[in-house]
């Protein structure tokens, strides 16, 4: 059985009041196993009184893998999924063109309301087309053409896009992502996990760029949970 075929961001509707922000709280992350485990994994959502999730499928093979289970689990069950574009592993040092001209005719044809992550560094995961060093960490330059031509053709769809950059190399990858964030105002950018940074970091992000937004959400390893 393939395993995690799909990540979801799961929208809580606090039931207190906030100061100064009364919106949705984005709060968890978690991913779905392949059938049955989508049904029981809604059932679950839905006795917890979640208001909305966001969710993208996630391609390891090709492009478009998973896709279609996720349009039949949204097909019925329209009123609580918020469809995002596919996640993509197998980016080069990257994003091509394939799935550049892919990923907007189907924001287009499904009315993907967002972009899935699009993988720029993370310490525990690596392929053999981006490894960098001997952590296995991978590494794509946010400042290649590639995704600078991504960003030009989707900024006209006004939706946001799914940025996972970990802070643990801060001082290379800051002043690039920064750069990133400048150069396109008008493109909302999302950085789940706050990046596994510290509250300066992500206080540091969030000041600086108004067209940034992060999600709490964190991984505890030790105990296999989603906090």
């Amino acid at each position: 059985m393939k395993r995690l075929l799909l990540t979801l961001l799961v929208a809580l509707l606090s039931p207190f009041e906030v100061y100064g922000y009364e919106g949705p709280l984005f709060d968890a992350m978690a991913q779905l196993d392949e059938k049955p485990g989508f049904e029981k994994a809604i059932s679950r959502v839905r006795d917890a009184g979640i208001y909305k999730i966001a969710l993208f499928a996630r391609s390891r093979e090709y492009l478009g893998e998973n896709e279609k289970a996720l349009l039949n689990l949204h097909r019925d069950n329209k009123e609580l999924i918020v469809l995002g574009a596919p996640k993509y592993f197998l980016h080069k040092n990257d994003i091509g063109k394939s799935f550049t001209k892919r990923t907007l005719k189907n924001i287009d044809k499904y009315k993907y309301s967002f972009v899935g992550e699009i993988l720029f560094t993370h310490a525990d995961k690596c392929n053999t087309t981006s490894r960098q060093h001997e952590s296995g960490e991978i590494y794509r330059d946010p400042s290649g053409k590639g995704f600078a031509d991504f960003l030009v053709k989707v900024s006209s769809k006004n939706i946001p896009v799914m940025t996972h950059w970990e802070f643990y190399a801060w001082e290379r990858d800051w002043p690039k992502f920064s750069k990133l964030f400048l150069d396109f105002p008008n493109q909302k950018f999302i950085i789940p996990h706050i990046g596994f940074g510290s509250p300066k970091q992500a206080k540091l992000v969030l000041s600086t760029h108004d067209n940034v937004y992060m999600t709490i959400s964190k991984k505890n390893k030790k105990k296999k949970k989603h906090l």
